[in-house]
């Protein structure tokens, strides 16, 4: 049992009162640095599927290249070859949008924005106006980031649907040639 004598407890509820939007703030840049972060690990492994997507395109569209040169065979097989090469380089070039996008935004504040905020003394700089500034510009970033996303999605799976598309069009378009060619 409780002593009735004992002065009541106490519990903390953390920040609050004027302490509380400082506090919410904080939260929201690590809420929002963490959301950041997600889009980078979403977008590496986009670009981790075009690898993949590129490293089985570029060794087949080496011996595709060969093939329409070759003597040996049919006109039907040559055509397979060239259907089977444009397949290749169509989804290693969709693929090239992923790797080459080089507009992400990141956590980070540059050192120049840092010098400006050091180096004012005049007081209208506050922990909480900064801590503001910066969770608008992750905001912005996290928009950024999540467009990119959202185009470099489309291109890995259009690259990887043409490299499983290709074999099917390419031996199709060769019986196209024998039953309907010379």
């Amino acid at each position: 049992m409780t002593d009735p004598a004992a002065p009541p407890l106490e519990i903390d509820v953390g920040a609050c009162g004027e302490d509380f939007p400082l506090w919410a703030t904080r939260e929201a840049v690590k809420s929002a640095e963490a959301c950041l972060a997600e889009t980078q690990s979403s977008r590496e492994s986009l670009v981790k599927t075009v690898t993949s997507v590129i490293g089985w395109c570029l060794p087949i569209s080496v011996v595709l290249v060969s093939a329409p040169l070759s003597s040996l065979l049919s006109v039907p097989m040559k055509t397979a070859a060239i259907i089977g090469l444009a397949g290749c380089v169509s989804s290693m070039c969709v693929g090239v949008y992923v790797i080459c996008v080089r507009t992400w935004a990141h956590a980070g504040i540059l050192p120049a924005d840092w010098e400006v905020l050091i180096t004012d003394y005049s007081g209208r700089f506050t922990e909480i106006s900064v801590l503001t500034g910066r969770l608008k510009s992750l905001e912005q970033g996290i928009a950024d980031n999540k467009r990119h996303l959202r185009k470099m999605g489309k291109c890995s799976r259009l690259s990887v649907c043409i490299l499983i598309t290709t074999p099917v069009v390419a031996v199709l378009g060769g019986f196209m040639v024998k039953i309907f060619g010379r």
